[in-house]
């Protein structure tokens, strides 16, 4: 008897799996919570489709910074957009807020994918309502929907939240607030001179940009004529609920307008889980 049961219990297992595959990969509606409901795609190709994911996409970051983004992804280039983890996030059928994952081209001779968190953009009327925590689920499937058990994943900019993604879920994150003498590994450097250099227009900073290798600061990465309008805007609205966070963030890049801070860590399947379980059940902020 217990063996048809764990049979069937597997069974179930795998039809679900093999669902949540399939849905999560080709734009399927599925429900969430408060009425919101994801529609997601990796590495879209379809014509049409890519179109109808831009002009959502392009809608959601109008109506968040009252511009696009210089990101060739939302200016018709399908190749850039095909090489993105797009997550939709809608309520009453109207998007609300978006997660486009890069997918970063290889390292000869370096076999951890990498992946780059990318735009998070969210509407004004639905600011400050955890909807960017969603940006979580988008990195926990990438485990399913590339059948892998570790990645690196990096993240640029000035606003908290790639800080504290880094450091709250990923391991050996760095730059680590909570450790703020720790200095980079020649294996992150490499990482970070990696994405920076092959996905410049990608990242949405300016060509000019370089990187501190000791602090991971970014210069020249946040200019408003060559740079991202998001990049821009989370100079004016990145701080944290975290004196920590915001502690760390004044040290090191202060007041400089136009310096942002690469971040990086590696995602483990178990810790994640672990990490996104245990402040579940404490209730924290994911």
């Amino acid at each position: 008897m217990w063996i048809a049961v764990i049979a069937g219990a597997c069974i179930i297992l795998i039809i679900t799996l093999l669902f949540l595959l399939r849905a999560t990969t080709n734009g399927t509606s599925l429900p969430l919570f408060r009425g919101l409901r994801m529609r997601r795609w990796v590495e879209p190709r379809d014509t049409v489709t890519c179109q109808r994911i831009v002009d959502d996409m392009r809608r959601v970051c109008v109506e968040s910074v009252g511009s696009v983004p210089t990101h060739p992804m939302l200016h018709g280039d399908m190749e850039a957009l095909g090489k993105r983890i797009v997550m939709i996030i809608y309520h009453h059928h109207k998007p609300v807020m978006f997660n486009a994952i890069l997918k970063v081209d290889g390292i000869v001779g370096y076999e951890v994918p990498i992946f780059h968190v990318g735009l998070v953009m969210v509407v004004n009327q639905m600011k400050r309502k955890g909807l960017q925590k969603i940006t979580i689920l988008n990195v926990l499937l990438l485990f399913l929907n590339y059948r892998i058990t570790t990645f690196d994943l990096t993240d640029a900019g000035r606003s908290a939240s790639g800080l504290r993604l880094a450091n709250d879920y990923l391991d050996n994150p760095y730059p680590n607030y909570r450790k703020p003498d720790l200095t980079p590994s020649s294996e992150q450097v490499l990482v970070a001179k990696h994405v920076i250099l092959k996905h410049k227009p990608d990242l949405g900073v300016g060509p000019a940009i370089s990187l501190n290798v000791k602090s991971f600061e970014l210069e020249n990465a946040l200019t408003e004529e060559e740079g991202s309008a998001q990049s821009v805007y989370t100079i004016k609205d990145g701080r944290s609920k975290n004196d920590e966070i915001n502690t760390f963030l004044m040290a090191r890049v202060g007041d400089r307008q136009f310096v942002g801070l690469f971040c990086t860590g590696k995602a483990k399947l178990t810790s994640l889980i672990l990490s996104v379980g245990a402040r579940f059940i404490k209730r924290e902020r994911i």
